[in-house]
């Protein structure tokens, strides 16, 4: 991975989440052989959301879709709050991770602390967005895996909580309540709503990865990850092939897909 230094201008932003960009500011980026990926940040008073840009793609018009909704998707944060980043006395902050890129498959965790003066505590946010770079559509991870009890056994059994004060966590929910849990993953359109899902997905080279919403005391939201090869009878069909793309250590060295 080649770590770039990069002097980006101002980018306009839609008015409805209206705000503004330092005008010069320094940034690292993510080389790929097929694009790169460079860091950006929406500013508006006392909120600060990272997010990534891609550029170097032979499909300019792709490009443009992806960026378009990867932005909007970063922002999404602000619904939390009733008036965005207009919201008085808010201090947001929020930077991205990427979890897994390739030429396919480009996978973002997003995480940070939001406060407003006077509220009771601040709040840990955590929330991710995963896209096909083959069609520039965000996914879910029911487009990707079918969702059953049997899933739900697997995921309980299989994974492992990144907090060791989470370990064992998810064997307090029966299948069918975990299950119902994993169907509303990654509704990132719902944030804000009284019926909000908390419930998201990401990918990594080898493991799928699953943030679930706990109490504030336990620290809001809790990650567990499972590896690729311990879920792969539940593979949807459109990306079956991936099931004959293992080394010898279960990973898959070139993508999701595992495509040439």
């Amino acid at each position: 991975m080649i770590i770039l230094y990069i002097l980006l201008a101002c980018i306009s932003m839609p008015q409805s989440i209206a705000g503004d960009l330092n005008s010069l500011q320094t940034h690292s980026s993510n080389t790929h052989e097929n694009y790169q990926l460079t860091e950006f940040f929406y500013h508006h008073n006392q909120t600060a959301i990272s997010y990534p840009q891609l550029s170097g793609m032979k499909d300019s018009s792709k490009q443009e879709k992806l960026n378009k909704n990867i932005k909007t998707d970063a922002l999404t944060v602000l619904h939390y709050y009733p008036d965005g980043a207009m919201t008085d006395g808010l201090t947001l902050d929020i930077m991205h991770t990427i979890k897994r890129m390739d030429r396919e498959l480009l996978s973002i965790q997003y995480d940070g602390l939001g406060n407003v003066s006077g509220t009771a505590h601040p709040s840990n946010h955590f929330y991710t967005s995963t896209y096909l770079l083959t069609d520039g559509e965000r996914v879910k991870l029911d487009q990707l895996v079918t969702l059953n009890e049997a899933f739900a056994e697997t995921l309980k059994k299989k994974s492992k909580a990144l907090s060791p004060a989470m370990e064992g966590y998810l064997d307090g929910f029966s299948n069918q309540d975990l299950l119902a849990k994993l169907q509303t993953a990654d509704q990132l359109e719902r944030i804000g709503e009284n019926d909000q899902s908390d419930v998201f997905s990401y990918w990594t080279k080898d493991s799928l990865g699953i943030s679930i919403g706990v109490s504030h005391a336990q620290g809001d939201h809790a990650e567990f990850e499972v590896l690729k090869k311990e879920i792969v009878p539940f593979f949807k069909k459109t990306y079956s092939r991936i099931k004959n793309c293992f080394d010898l250590q279960g990973t898959f060295p070139l993508s999701i897909y595992c495509t040439t």
